[in-house]
């Protein structure tokens, strides 16, 4: 007699046992059950649900099916009150699930620094170049290695398990009117020192494409919005206001 199980018949059972809340319906499916063919699924599926419910299915097994990235997202606002880390996996589109999110408070003295440099990059205007920005950018570089150190250290986090690290930067200047925005923390450096790729710089590619310079909040707040309540808006408080 064969002992295996028929991954048909599996799924099926699985199926039958969907719980159904008014118009949600949660699926559990397995990452390898969803490589069985969509259209057998469909067929099974249209003895037990509606149309609309076919849908939901479906979307569910697509986004089960496209390739995840564990990513760590780096946050240090212009309030300067700390950094936030964030490690999640995503495809990038539609699914996303926090694994461990923690927050960094900054020092008395760090503070004290950082107002510095923004004191001189805001008084300066003819010194807002190459030479200076990466003067001071060390100290804030050095900061960003330690704490995202920290992080995956804290929550066991297999360096070789990340994919990405997404850095916005420390902002110092921030002047989009005039196309003008500084951030200080060397991507080249801390990929270079944790050997995980670094994606960044995304302020100042902001606006050179006509933005305000904060592209990552709007794409998380339509996110928000398209799931939950179309017709809203979302203010978002911190050194500097946005809007969506």
């Amino acid at each position: 007699m064969d002992n295996k199980i028929n991954p048909i018949r599996a799924l099926t059972n699985k199926i039958k046992k969907i719980l159904v809340s008014e118009d949600i319906i949660l699926i559990r499916v397995s990452w390898s059950e969803t490589k069985v063919i969509p259209a057998i699924i469909k067929i099974i599926a249209l003895s037990v649900f509606s149309l609309d419910s076919i849908i939901y299915i479906e979307k569910v097994i697509k986004i089960n099916t496209q390739k995840k990235y564990n990513v760590i997202g780096i946050m240090s606002g212009t309030s300067m009150d700390g950094i936030d880390c964030s490690y999640i996996k995503t495809d990038g589109k539609n699914f996303v699930s926090i694994i461990n999110e923690n927050s960094y408070k900054y020092s008395k003295n760090y503070r004290y620094k950082l107002k510095k440099i923004i004191k001189f990059f805001n008084d300066n205007k003819l010194l807002r170049n190459k030479k200076y920005i990466k003067k001071h950018e060390i100290i804030i570089t050095k900061k960003f290695i330690q704490i995202i150190r920290k992080f995956i250290k804290e929550y066991n986090i297999e360096f070789k398990s990340i994919d990405y690290i997404g850095l916005s930067g420390q902002t110092v200047f921030h002047n989009p009117k005039n196309k003008k925005t500084i951030q200080l923390g060397s991507c080249k450096e801390i990929q270079k020192k944790l050997n995980i790729k670094i994606v960044g710089n995304f302020r100042e590619n902001d606006i050179k494409n006509g933005g305000q310079g904060a592209p990552i909040g709007a794409f998380y707040h339509q996110y928000i919005l398209n799931n939950y309540s179309s017709k809203s808006a979302i203010i978002n408080l911190g050194g500097i206001a946005n809007i969506c």
